[in-house]
């Protein structure tokens, strides 16, 4: 995803646990930082991509996490796998704050295979 939205012109943020990892798309044209904060403190918009709900909960909800970052105006959209950190997010009063809601979202795109109907 960061490649794609690099290609169209866009600015990208990225992070990740294991630092090294961000080195080939910081070469392409992304800035790295240390921390989900910052991301989410430098983005208007934030995409989180995780290995497993309880991952995703730590990176939203820890010391320097999500949560720690994000202001009004802000997006952060978890796309990991399972439920993400959204069950994290309700369970700890994060809807509490005046910046944070959290709603599922369920996207349904076309299927390039699917029939046209034609």
């Amino acid at each position: 995803m960061a490649r794609n939205l690099l290609k169209l012109g866009q600015g990208v943020v990225v992070w990740n646990r294991s630092a090294d990892k961000c080195g080939p798309l910081v070469a392409e044209g992304c800035v790295a930082v240390a921390t989900p904060a910052e991301v989410v403190a430098r983005c208007d918009l934030t995409f989180a991509m995780l290995s497993d709900p309880e991952v995703a909960a730590a990176v939203a909800l820890g010391p320097d996490g999500v949560l720690a970052g994000i202001t009004a105006g802000k997006g952060y959209i978890d796309m990991s796998t399972g439920a993400g950190c959204r069950p994290a997010f309700a369970s700890c009063g994060a809807e509490s704050r005046p910046c944070c809601s959290v709603a599922p979202l369920n996207l349904t795109l076309p299927s390039p295979c699917a029939p046209s109907g034609r």
